[in-house]
């Protein structure tokens, strides 16, 4: 599925998108959202195979890559990394060891085979072309490299429970909606084999059944629990106390559904492993 009306880099990310300062979210909600996310330590293993192959140190490419948790913890590890996001985002610095630049994801600024591992965690659903995000992945990468893929799970029960108060519709920034099928059939067109996929998210499953809940129950403050976790007002006094209270009643509730959809292949993200064909 595509949002109908493409917005400006402006409309979609405002200012107040990124947080404050260099945190995004409130110190407890940034330390969450800094856990590896399902499935990459099997991507990492494989890249580091693949390395492994040619005796040296591997190395990645961070598509959406924001403040560079990911890369830091990476080339802690040893591992060669570069990153890339667009002009309006807080990317770190470049520094030894660490190639940060601004730009787009169908157009990466790297030679052809240069890479074990690209991430794109979380980003292909913000881009206006999947397809050609993807097969840019496929040409940086080296021949049997990795592709780690994450995005919202339109699939998922969240999805078809709340509707329009979806949490992860995030209009106008999430321009496309996968599910597991239609994720596959992008990744696949581009050159790659799929090898692992999963639909599991504890940190992201029980925060979107929260916020939809929320936004079900209140269509006039649309994702006002997100602004306060930034350490945002985007509403009354009132109402943020009133929206904290509810959010800790519904805590345990989001749990216990984020283990259900999971377990039945229908949580709350899809996350995708895959291989680049030695023939692309």
């Amino acid at each position: 599925m595509r949002l109908g009306k493409l917005p400006t880099v402006s409309e979609a990310y405002p200012a107040e998108y990124y947080g404050k300062a260099d945190k995004k979210f409130l110190p407890i909600f940034e330390r969450l959202s800094h856990r590896p996310p399902v499935l990459l330590e099997t991507a990492e293993q494989l890249a580091h195979e693949l390395a492994a192959q040619e005796g040296r140190s591997p190395n990645v490419l961070d598509v959406g890559c924001g403040r560079g948790y990911l890369l830091k913890r990476l080339r802690r590890a040893g591992w060669s990394c570069a990153g890339i996001d667009i002009p309006s985002s807080p990317i770190p610095e470049s520094e030894v060891g660490m190639d940060c630049r601004s730009g787009d994801a169908s157009s990466l600024p790297w030679p052809d085979r240069s890479f074990d591992l690209v991430v794109i965690n979380h980003v292909l659903e913000h881009v206006a072309d999947p397809w050609l995000a993807c097969r840019e992945a496929a040409r940086v990468l080296r021949d049997g490299g990795i592709l780690y893929v994450g995005v919202p799970n339109f699939g998922s029960w969240q999805s078809q429970v709340f509707g329009g108060s979806w949490f992860p519709l995030e209009i106008p920034r999430h321009l496309f909606h996968f599910t597991p099928d239609t994720l596959s059939m992008v990744v696949s067109a581009s050159g790659f084999s799929p090898r692992k996929t999963s639909t599991w998210s504890l940190t992201q499953g029980t925060f979107g059944f929260i916020q939809s809940a929320l936004n079900q129950a209140d269509h006039t403050r649309r994702n006002s629990f997100l602004a306060l976790v930034k350490g945002q007002r985007a509403t009354t006094l009132s109402a943020a106390l009133l929206h904290t209270l509810a959010a800790c009643v519904l805590l345990p509730v989001g749990v216990l559904e984020t283990i259900c959809s999971s377990a039945a292949s229908r949580g709350p993200i899809v996350a995708m492993v895959a291989i680049k064909s030695s023939v692309h």
